[in-house]
Formats: structure tokens, sequence, C-alpha cells
């Protein structure tokens, strides 16, 4: 008997910690004066974008402008039928 009365007794400890420990986590991240903002800590500001890989004018060559894709495949009306229109 001395020994179930333990057991319920450490399983209410137990559920009483974690109670606790659960709210205060939740507390804590719900918080709004957090300091922790994950774009604000200067990794996206490290130029990696900004060394001109991109301005070399290799994709302005005018590849997508010959007016291949301006042939109006598209444009007959078959995706207009709303089929697609439904949200998804």
């Amino acid at each position: 008997m001395k020994r179930r009365d333990f057991l319920k007794n450490s399983g209410k400890a137990i559920l009483v910690t974690s109670t606790i420990s659960l709210t205060g986590v939740i507390l804590n991240s719900c918080s709004s004066d957090s300091d922790d903002d994950s774009f604000d800590d200067g990794y996206y500001d490290d130029g990696y974008y900004d060394d001109g890989y991109y301005d070399d004018g290799y994709y302005d060559d005018g590849y997508y402008d010959d007016g291949y894709y301006d042939d109006g495949y598209y444009d007959d009306g078959y995706y207009d039928d709303g089929y697609y229109d439904d949200g998804y």
C-alpha cells in the first residue's frame, strides 16, 4: 500500500513539474518583446548576394526574348475554363 501511495505521489509531482515547465516555455515563446528575431541577426546582411554574380549580364542575353514563348500556344482559351479557379 505504501508503494502505491509513493507511486501516486511521485506521478503527481512529475505532472506538476511538467505542467509548470511547459507553461513557462509557452509563455516565453509568446512574448512579443523578444530580441531573437531570426532575420535581424545579420545572417542575410553578409553580402553574399551582393557579389555581382548575377550582374554580369549572363541572364540579360535575350534568350527568352526571341518570341518563342509569345506564339499564343497558351492563349487558345483552354486554360480559361475556370477549372483551376476553385481556390487550390
